[in-house]
């Protein structure tokens, strides 16, 4: 098992050094608004790319075992399954809407900004729009609505084994994050009828505060961890 946030850290690193070197190409040519572009663009995945390090870091320790409270693999019936299950609660959510069109807002902002030779209310606006944008991304790492496109059949195991954490839990392919960057563990419910074990936290997206909820089913060999994980989140725990 890999972790999966490092491809996040390393497409951060790069999209803000191409950054970079646009806006600083575009300064020289005097190509204002492409540099506000780029300065745009560099700080906004700079800022992401510390959240991506905090994810990777979490998720580090849950598969060196230094933070993880439980941990378990579904057989492959049970992992399609849940992929299904995923899917159809997902069905419907647009939250990449508004990164795209806080992307419209920043592009028509500049340009009225240059045109009219007023660069310092451009320069304002986008940083407006960075601070929505670094809220929706936030937002996106909480509901990870690509796993809309989900493949039923299961092409790899990641997507087979739970991890949790005092900070976060990843299960289904999916690593949710409740500790830092305003986000905060709420509740820890256990449904005995149905073996599901359920756990909601508080995260920061444009609209103010907002939860998200992910469920997990223990498989009857993996329940004795119950007890451990009542213990760890004992402040949260309800059934």
């Amino acid at each position: 098992m890999k972790n999966t946030q490092i491809k996040g850290v390393v497409a951060c690193i790069i999209i803000v050094i191409i950054s970079i070197i646009i806006t600083i190409i575009a300064m020289d040519n005097s190509y204002y608004g492409m540099a506000f572009l780029g300065i745009f663009s560099s700080l906004s995945s700079f800022i992401i790319l510390f959240l991506f390090i905090g994810r990777a870091k979490c998720m580090a320790k849950m598969l060196n075992g230094s933070d993880v409270i439980a941990t378990w693999q579904y057989t492959e019936r049970d992992t399609i399954n849940n992929i299904k299950k995923i899917k159809e609660e997902n069905k419907g959510l647009f939250v990449m809407a508004i990164p795209v069109f806080s992307l419209v807002i920043i592009i028509v902002a500049l340009t009225v900004g240059v045109a009219s030779e007023k660069i310092g209310v451009g320069f304002i606006i986008s940083i407006i729009v960075i601070v929505l944008n670094i809220l929706s991304f936030k937002m996106y790492m909480a509901t990870e609505i690509k796993e809309i496109n989900f493949n039923i059949k299961v092409t790899d195991l990641k997507k087979s084994y739970v991890y949790i954490s005092t900070s976060g839990i990843y299960a289904h392919g999916i690593l949710s994050v409740w500790k830092g960057w305003g986000s905060k563990l709420m509740v820890v419910h256990y449904d005995r009828i149905n073996k599901a074990l359920g756990l909601t936290y508080s995260y920061i997206s444009p609209f103010g505060f907002a939860r998200y909820t992910i469920n997990v089913n223990i498989p009857e060999d993996k329940l004795y961890l119950l007890d451990n994980i009542r213990d760890k989140f004992l402040a949260y725990w309800q059934e």
